[in-house]
């Protein structure tokens, strides 16, 4: 049978200047503790002497199963006292409870105004609790609540700093290979800035000038037509434009684009050729205009086939 216990109005033995000394004391080791099993072994070592109680218990409110759990297993709590706990997570307050002959308070574990768990302190026998005596145990629950969220934003931002270093990691492992992979291209490899700057990044090939050799030019937008053109470049290949995809931005691409705006064009002695692509741009649309995939097949000046 679960009852309230009752409150003695005083108990000299509780929060004695002795008593206080050792909860600062606690509160200074929870401090320096950043690990969670750290915190709950400290508290396992000076609670049930600073409380003089058979057992203190720690347990975490489970938002997502809406159930105690003890700290660290995670395993649910069967209690007879669940029913006070459960009050004692909403309003925050202690509640002494009796049961099987012993007495209890459950004092809720209070962090930034949100409960996140209850103490428990049980005595086998029954045991009345002074007022001052459970300000004394809410102060304990609050040092130790502070200490446990500390510790698991600790882990937490332990976690996000460990799984920032494992990206960057893979981010530099693959620039790596991006950088190895183009250095061993057999071509000259570019870049584009947006300021309209070409760096070579191919260092081990030697920029060619000369006219002896092709020089393939890829840039998503036509714009760029006259860049690659005084770069020494002899065919760029783009797309982009959709070729206005629909009326009337099929006119309005001619303005922005032309004259490349779909198919071959010439950009002095530089050949363009702009795709129309297979997808779309905003509505799932084409009128007046043709999806295409492009075949180029390169051949030599010299061949005899054209180029």
């Amino acid at each position: 049978m679960l009852k309230a216990a009752n409150l003695a109005s005083d108990s000299p033995s509780m929060a004695t200047p002795g008593r206080l000394d050792a909860l600062f004391d606690l509160s200074r080791k929870l401090a320096s503790c950043l690990d969670l099993d750290d915190v709950l072994r400290e508290v396992g070592l000076c609670a049930s002497a600073l409380t003089g109680a058979h057992a203190v218990t720690l347990e975490r409110y489970d938002r997502q199963a809406r159930a105690l759990v003890a700290f660290g297993s995670g395993a649910p709590v069967e209690d007879a006292d669940a029913d006070a706990a459960r009050r004692v997570l909403k309003t925050h307050d202690p509640e002494a409870v009796e049961a099987d002959g012993g007495s209890a308070l459950v004092a809720a574990l209070v962090s930034r105004d949100e409960a996140v768990g209850v103490m428990r302190i049980r005595y086998h026998e029954r045991h009345e609790f002074a007022r001052h005596e459970i300000e004394f145990f809410q102060s304990l629950a609050d040092v130790v609540a502070s200490a446990i969220a500390n510790a698991l934003l600790y882990a937490r931002l332990s976690r996000d700093i460990t799984e920032r270093e494992r990206a960057e990691k893979e981010l530099r492992a693959a620039e790596w290979r991006y950088r190895k992979l183009v250095e061993d291209m057999p071509v000259g490899t570019y870049v584009n800035s947006l300021e309209g700057h070409m760096t070579y990044i191919s260092p081990h090939i030697e920029p060619v000038h000369g006219r002896g050799d092709f020089r393939l030019f890829l840039a998503h937008n036509p714009k760029l037509a006259p860049l690659g053109e005084r770069a020494g470049f002899d065919l760029q290949l783009s797309g982009h434009t959709h070729a206005g995809q629909f009326f009337p931005w099929t006119l309005a691409v001619r303005l922005v684009h032309a004259p490349h705006v779909a198919g071959l064009s010439r950009e002095r002695g530089m050949q363009v050729y702009v795709s129309a692509g297979t997808g779309t741009w905003g509505p799932p649309v084409r009128f007046g205009t043709s999806p295409e995939l492009t075949l180029i097949r390169l051949v030599r000046a010299d061949s005899g086939t054209g180029t």
